[in-house]
């Protein structure tokens, strides 16, 4: 669902993708975050640097990857309804924060956590202003009101827990927050945004 080739390519040969799987034994869909080293135009060395991402089959899937200009790789993760308190206990509806190698940066807001930011939905379109250092995250909606979010760290975007759309408008899964971070940009209708570059 998401690729990114690493700044440093040209050397390391460094290529990443978020992928979905089926465990063969117990069916279980989940996603994951893989590395792989280009040689000779193929794919070699797969190392998993994100693993057991819950997926929900078919809906609130992401996938965006995106390295920041702080050499750090951003990943965003769908929500799913499946998962009870996933915006809490674990890594959906999310943007992880992660070295190249995949281990967790030490600045990160929850030590030992690769979350950056929750309260997202369904997010295919991450990307970077390299020159002022902000990203933005194209999210979408389960049916009312596509976003455009400006990330902070550490920051809660409200879903599925308040509406940040306006009052004329309810996707009947949300209730008010006043302490989430409000989008940009919304779209109603949708627009079902689908990446994001600068």
């Amino acid at each position: 669902l998401g690729i990114t080739l690493d700044p440093n390519f040209t050397t390391n040969h460094f290529a990443y993708a978020y992928v979905i799987v089926t465990d063969n034994n117990t069916g279980t869909i989940s996603s994951r975050v893989l590395r792989f080293t280009e040689s000779e135009n193929k794919a070699t060395d797969q190392k998993i640097l994100i693993d057991n991402i819950p997926t929900r089959d078919g809906a609130f899937l992401a996938g965006g990857l995106v390295f920041g200009p702080d050499d750090k790789l951003y990943v965003a993760t769908g929500y799913t309804t499946e998962v009870k308190e996933g915006q809490n206990s674990n890594l959906t509806g999310k943007v992880l924060r992660i070295n190249r190698d995949g281990s967790i940066p030490v600045d990160n807001p929850i030590p030992n956590s690769p979350v950056y930011s929750a309260g997202h939905r369904s997010m295919y379109g991450i990307a970077f202003d390299t020159k002022n250092k902000m990203a933005i995250a194209a999210e979408n909606a389960p049916r009312y009101n596509d976003e455009i979010n400006v990330l902070e760290k550490g920051g809660f975007y409200g879903f599925p827990y308040q509406s940040r759309s306006p009052p004329s408008t309810s996707s009947g899964l949300q209730t008010d927050n006043a302490s989430a971070i409000m989008p940009v940009r919304t779209y109603n209708p949708p627009i079902i945004p689908a990446q994001a570059i600068f």
